[in-house]
């Protein structure tokens, strides 16, 4: 099994028998291409290609509908163009107006809609993204992960937290519902609003203190369902040369259609506007006759994030520069960070009339236009929530990846032809329902089996219990995926669980098995690269667990001393330095109580079961069964009002496992435990 070190489509040499690294962006490899009369080498891999084959019967109607000009703007989907003064934040402001799209969409509502809704404007807190991207998680195994500043100063993580970021960031935090978070929510119920844009003061002095309490980390307000990375239309073959690649460019124009805004990174003639005020020359950016209009006609390696709301194909490559003017028409309508002379009003903090194309009054709107051809754009992401639990609250997540995820560093993959398992162990903390779990995958076009088990009081590895659920699912897109399960299903506090993935991957050579983890850069690289910040991945005994049929040796601790992981780490060390735990997660739903007291009392082939009144139960299952694996279990409901039941027509001198629980309907029409009794055993007579 040859695994290759992949870095932004470019393979580098063989390290192993099976390890390898990779950027979590598709791979852009060079099937087949053509070069154009002006010398620009297009991509002509079909759009189908970077998808699964669930979602191929829906390309060629849309790539036959395709309009030439399309605007979410015009669909009301776009929030206010915002400023990011005084901060390198343009990564977070660009995720945010991705998202604000996504949520506004998913709710069917237009801004003023939402606004009339709620009795606020739709405004996720990029302050909250930006200091708890860069502030390791403050509490329990997982104390001291994610990302630290060389500088722990308070003005020292002040600066690396606001100092720049990149999309992938967004994806990672969110995914673990630390945020997204709308600015006015005041977690201390006192009026205050600390996640609003603005310095402890209210105002944006970039010397006054910008902290958020540890304690603020897990507010959210809309939940993430995907993150998902997209290829990039710039791409660069074996010797070096710019390859356009359309099927990316469709790509985006197929998330725009579905209401998702797309953060893109590219090369920015200022990467802060107060450069701008600063007279930095426009090398790429025509902004004469009202327009403002960017094309990279060079490699340049991204300084900037920003979001794009449409296209226009109609857009004339005679806008854009004189002499370094793009191959052809079409262009992206981009919203930028940099304030807006039409979005706010002269003295509101969002206020700055010195970029974008001009409305009819002469005024810059905070947009442009960037050529599909700019040879600088990448890290390609779009965001989609789940609004249906918009006011739900303390959903509980099972996690052990905090560290947060990077397009340049990207995920360690292991390949084969053979099944590859991974799987985290959790335990409850709390009485709760699981309903959801979610993983992260490296390649487009993913398959994935979930499992999840209810397992053993001491169990000895990630099957050493009873399987409740299986479900299977594609992905279009590399980046985060959360599902629901088939069903709820309820875990006492104390209780294990486990979540199983088996996971495959369209690869150069076809579907292959994959197993994942993320990387980032040690303490020692990153100091060696200049970097401000680097990363550090707490993975304890017992957390994560893999298992290779092939090799026939059955689960192992992904901690091991004799772990992939851990040699990976020690051969790689100075390139990486720092690998995760796996990016599987589990999502439930508190429950009130703990366990439902019940007792059993055995007949002439028969037992009765007796047990407390629940307030607000709809309903008690009685369920029995003689097999260690469950089986044979078999299941008796009753009404509200019952709270004895004789269970008959059993065998005689036969022992009985028996467990009562109490349960609702949830807001999804769903049967949902409230309370589980222990496990009792009866003899019948």
């Amino acid at each position: 099994m040859k695994i290759r070190k992949r870095v932004l489509g470019f393979t580098a040499v063989t390290i192993s028998a099976i390890l390898a690294a990779t950027v979590s962006i598709p791979t852009q490899k060079v099937s087949a291409s053509e070069t154009d009369a002006s010398g620009i080498t297009i991509e002509t891999k079909p759009l189908g290609s970077y998808l699964s084959s669930e979602s191929k019967d829906e390309i060629l109607d849309f790539e036959a509908n395709l309009p030439a000009q399309f605007d979410l703007r015009d669909e009301q989907a776009v929030t206010r163009v915002k400023l990011q003064n005084p901060w390198g934040t343009c990564w977070a402001f660009g995720a945010a107006a991705a998202s604000e799209i996504s949520i506004l969409t998913e709710l069917g509502m237009t801004p003023a809609e939402f606004q009339e809704k709620y009795g606020h404007e739709l405004n996720l807190s990029e302050k909250h993204l930006s200091w708890f991207t860069f502030h390791t998680v403050d509490a329990g195994p997982q104390t001291g992960e994610g990302f630290l500043s060389f500088d722990d100063s308070p003005e020292g993580q002040k600066k690396t937290a606001y100092s720049g970021g990149v999309s992938a960031y967004a994806e990672s935090i969110f995914s673990q519902l630390c945020g997204a978070v709308d600015e006015c929510v005041s977690p201390d119920r006192d009026g205050s609003t600390p996640f609003a844009y603005c310095d402890n003061n209210g105002g944006r002095d970039e010397n006054a203190d910008w902290s958020l309490k540890d304690s603020y980390r897990y507010y959210y307000s809309f939940e993430l369902e995907n993150g998902n990375i997209l290829p990039s239309p710039a791409t660069w073959g074996e010797k070096g040369e710019y390859i356009y690649d359309p099927a990316a460019t469709d790509l985006i124009k197929k998330e725009l259609m579905k209401g998702h805004g797309v953060e893109i990174s590219y090369y920015a003639d200022w990467s802060t506007p107060e450069q701008a005020e600063g007279g930095i020359r426009m090398q790429y950016t025509n902004m004469t006759n009202g327009q403002c209009a960017q094309y990279v006609y060079e490699e340049q390696a991204f300084n900037h994030g920003v979001c794009i709301v449409g296209w226009d194909d109609t857009f004339s490559k005679e806008n854009f520069n004189p002499g370094h003017q793009p191959p052809a028409d079409g262009a992206w309508i981009v919203k930028n960070s940099w304030g807006s002379g039409t979005d706010a009003k002269e003295g509101d903090p969002d206020y700055m009339n010195i970029y974008g194309f001009e409305d009819e009054q002469g005024r810059k709107t905070g947009y442009f236009h960037l050529s599909y051809y700019d040879q600088s754009i990448s890290g390609v992401d779009s965001f989609d929530f789940i609004t249906e639990r918009i006011g739900s609250t303390g959903t509980v997540v099972g996690q052990y990846d905090y560290m947060p995820e990077n397009h340049d560093i990207g995920h360690l993959y292991y390949l084969s032809d053979k099944s590859i398992k991974a799987a985290n162990i959790f335990e409850a903390g709390t009485s709760m329902d699981l309903f959801a779990v979610s993983v992260a995958t490296p390649f487009a076009d993913s398959r994935v089996n979930f499992e999840v088990y209810r397992l053993n009081e001491n169990p000895k590895n990630p099957e050493d219990g009873v399987k409740v659920d299986s479900k299977t699912a594609a992905f279009d897109y590399a980046g985060f995926h959360r599902i629901n399960l088939n069903g709820r299903y309820h875990f006492a506090p104390g209780e294990k669980y486990s979540v199983i993935v088996t996971q495959k991957a369209n690869t150069d050579e076809g579907y292959r098995y994959i197993l994942s983890a993320n990387t980032g850069l040690s303490k020692e690289l990153a100091e060696k690269y200049n970097k401000k910040y680097y990363a550090a991945a707490v993975v304890n005994p017992g957390e994560s667990w893999y298992e290779f049929t092939e090799e026939k040796e059955g689960w192992k601790d992904w901690s091991a001393s004799d772990s992939p992981r851990t040699e990976y780490i020690i051969d790689n060390a100075h390139e990486f330095g720092e690998v995760d735990n796996f990016p599987i997660k589990a999502y439930g739903e508190p429950t009130n109580g703990t366990e439902l007291s019940m007792s059993v009392k055995a007949g002439k082939k028969s037992f009765t079961a007796q047990w407390d009144k629940v307030q607000d139960a709809e309903g008690y299952d009685i369920k029995w069964w003689t097999k260690d694996d469950r089986s044979d279990l078999k299941t008796k409901t009753v009404k509200a009002d019952v709270t004895k039941k004789k269970i008959s027509k059993l065998k005689s001198k036969k022992e009985y496992n028996v467990e009562v629980s109490a349960w609702y309907t949830n807001s999804s029409g769903e049967k949902s435990y409230m309370l589980v009794s222990p496990e009792h055993t009866v003899r019948t007579k």
